[in-house]
């Protein structure tokens, strides 16, 4: 092949040589009972390639996180897509130590639900969603990592994808890509599989067995666009640390018989192993073959970014702004309005606690939907009222913000209870609607599933015994904690899922009840 280093095509000779002269110094046996391990043929070459990618300043890759994104205040969020069981996001999870959120996107109904279990059962703040990556949309500005590992190759709609990913990051995030870019379908090149024979012909037959490589073509769409997938990322990213391996390796590895054959549990087979990743690696380097796996981290390209293609409203509008003009929205009888605002420490905590893309829930409308709406969020505003709606829309429009918020008009205990209008994932939700009984239990019963681990419920005016009831309920549970009080608006967090199944003697907000004498014929 043009363009082929000489010196090392030499090198490459001088290891097949090398298979030869050890096949002749040694006899198979055996495995060691003192050096068998777990670690079978293809988890001992991505040892190999850990060891190299543990030179980098991305390993390991919880300390990144941590030196890059964690802090005081700062929780670093993490979107996992195609992530099957769930199972390197919650090792991830266990070791952070800044406040995280990972979201884990997969297709695998079963595999994510065993996840949600685990997570729930350990406390880690990880969220599952099942969604289809050829259609999925990405909160614009929320992650500052997005794992993509084993899934951009069977991406049918790869342009779509990588379009929601350079939009999806913070300013700083990164993407880490896991994936084969070999040959579409097929995966192995021609020249990579007469190499790989090749080698296999040189290595003596009582290791091999007389073994070959063959390459068939799997069923269905998977790895259809696998040979583009690095272009296409060039497209939309830029490379910030990109190591391509394996010319070959992935077919000793993960075929059942060949793997058997590099038993790292042999030692005299181990050996064999140790000499083909050295001639896979040598046919690598040196051109021989084109390598069939990329480890990488990309950044967006600066036109691609989703800071400079959706410029943040809070960029555009400050929140004092909306304090300074005070809007009045709410109905005060014959076509008129007045304010009924919380206060402005209140708008600027809201509006603070947001970053552009994250999606936020509130009963009842104000300035309070404005601030959120200021900050960018995917706001979803509840109210009885479509004049408040009206004017609420009229003013945004008037800041260059029009269509900012989308408003359910009807009462919330109507509303909420409608298959898939609360948006899943929320980051906050703030609980200022209808102040009678029972609607702030209501409001908060329909929409606290909805809200993540770690996200934001804020509750107004909690000094009307019907919306206090609920407070004083949420105080007394371990998964609710106050993060900021402001007079009578109260914002807690939420710390863990409450199990579905606890029961009324578990709850604290009944523990004084638990000693009761009950009435004659009531029931337990």
């Amino acid at each position: 092949m043009s363009g082929r280093d000489p010196n090392g095509i030499d090198a490459f000779h001088s290891l097949v040589q090398r298979c030869r002269g050890l096949a002749a110094r040694t006899e198979p046996r055996g495995p060691d009972p003192q050096e068998a391990g777990s670690e079978d043929c293809w988890g001992y070459y991505w040892r190999h390639v850990a060891e190299t990618i543990g030179r980098t300043p991305y390993a390991p890759f919880a300390d990144f996180l941590e030196r890059k994104y964690g802090g005081p205040g700062r929780a670093i969020e993490i979107l996992s897509l195609g992530s099957g069981s769930c199972e390197r996001e919650l090792r991830l999870a266990r070791t952070q130590r800044s406040p995280y959120f990972i979201r884990c996107v997969s297709s695998e109904g079963s595999a994510l639900a065993e996840a949600t279990r685990g997570a729930q059962a350990e406390g880690l703040n990880v969220e599952v969603v099942i969604a289809d990556l050829n259609s999925v949309e990405i909160e614009p500005g929320r992650f500052h990592v997005i794992l993509a590992e084993a899934v951009l190759s069977k991406v049918i709609e790869l342009e779509h994808l990588l379009e929601q990913i350079a939009a999806g990051l913070v300013e700083g995030g990164c993407l880490q890509v896991v994936d084969v870019v070999g040959k579409s379908r097929e995966l192995l090149w021609e020249e990579n599989e007469q190499l790989v024979n090749s080698v296999l012909a040189g290595l003596p037959v009582e290791i091999t067995g007389g073994r070959r490589v063959e390459v068939g073509v799997p069923e269905g769409e998977s790895g259809l666009r696998q040979e583009e997938t690095l272009t296409l990322i060039d497209r939309y990213f830029q490379r910030e640390l990109v190591h391509r391996h394996g010319a070959f390796m992935r077919f000793l590895g993960t075929d059942a018989e060949l793997a058997v054959c590099f038993d790292p549990r042999n030692p005299v087979r181990r050996r064999f192993l140790d000499l083909v990743i050295a001639i896979d690696d040598a046919a690598v380097e040196h051109g021989i073959a084109r390598p069939l796996e990329l480890w990488g981290v990309f950044t967006p390209r600066p036109e691609r970014g989703g800071a400079v293609r959706r410029r943040a409203p809070s960029q555009i509008v400050s929140v004092d702004r909306l304090i300074a003009d005070n809007p009045a929205f709410h109905d005060a009888g014959a076509g008129t309005s007045e304010n009924w605002s919380t206060s402005p420490d209140v708008l600027r905590f809201l509006h603070g606690s947001l970053r552009p893309g994250m999606r936020t829930l509130e009963t009842g409308a104000g300035q309070s939907t404005v601030a959120m709406a200021l900050a960018g969020a995917r706001h979803t505003c509840v109210t009885p009222s479509r004049r408040e709606a009206e004017r609420i829309e009229a003013y945004l429009a008037s800041l260059g913000l029009g269509g900012a918020v989308t408003f359910l008009v009807g009462s919330s205990d109507v509303v909420l209870p409608r298959s898939g209008v609360i948006p899943a994932g929320l980051d906050l939700v703030f609980i200022d609607g209808a102040h009678r009984f029972p609607f702030p239990i209501l409001d908060w019963h329909f929409a606290e599933s909805r809200l993540r681990v770690g996200g934001l419920l804020g509750i107004d005016d909690c000094w009307i015994p019907s919306v206090r009831c609920l407070l004083d309920y949420l105080l007394g549970e371990e998964e609710w904690a106050v993060e900021r009080e402001f007079g009578s608006t109260v914002f807690l967090r939420k710390l863990a899922e409450a199990p579905r199944g606890k029961d009324w003697l578990a709850q604290r907000y009944n523990s004084a009840e638990r000693g009761a004498t009950r009435a004659p014929g009531s029931s337990p």
